[in-house]
């Protein structure tokens, strides 16, 4: 999960189908703290996709 993170975006954790939680790399982090979020980590933000734990 970690290495999906940092090579392909932020990573939607659920937990009993909720979310819960995003993984995402260092970088991607610093970017949205900074208001220049991927777009990646925007399509986390409105897409339903998301990965079970």
């Amino acid at each position: 999960m970690v290495r999906h993170a940092y090579q392909d975006g932020p990573q939607r954790v659920t937990v009993r189908g909720q979310d819960a939680v995003v993984i995402m790399s260092v970088e991607e982090f610093r970017a949205a703290r900074s208001g220049e979020a991927s777009g990646t980590f925007r399509r986390i933000h409105a897409g339903p996709a998301s990965r079970s734990a």
